[in-house]
């Protein structure tokens, strides 16, 4: 068989192809992850927005799970608070 430019030039035309094709499987892929990701986030925000209109006057969001803030044997402005929220004693 002869090496010719012919089939040089077969060669790099068929590795352009294959080439070509693997992008397109790439970027497609891409863009399924991408409306995949965007779908899912405007699905949560619509759960969330949902979720505030149900308690829309409610007091739920004031008493949540975060309300420890307002203890005062959990915050870091109180006197007897020690150990790791400080990193030690106070006064040291």
């Amino acid at each position: 068989m002869a090496s010719g430019p012919s089939e040089k030039g077969r060669t790099i035309r068929l590795s352009t192809e294959l080439f070509l094709h693997i992008e397109l499987v790439v970027y497609v892929a891409l863009g399924i992850l991408l409306s995949l990701t965007a779908l899912l986030s405007l699905g949560s925000a619509a759960l969330l927005l949902l979720e505030g209109m149900r308690d829309w006057s409610g007091t739920r969001a004031i008493l949540d799970h975060r309300a420890h803030r307002f203890d005062p044997k959990r915050s870091r402005h109180h006197s007897e608070v020690i150990g790791n929220d400080l990193g030690g004693p106070r006064g040291s």
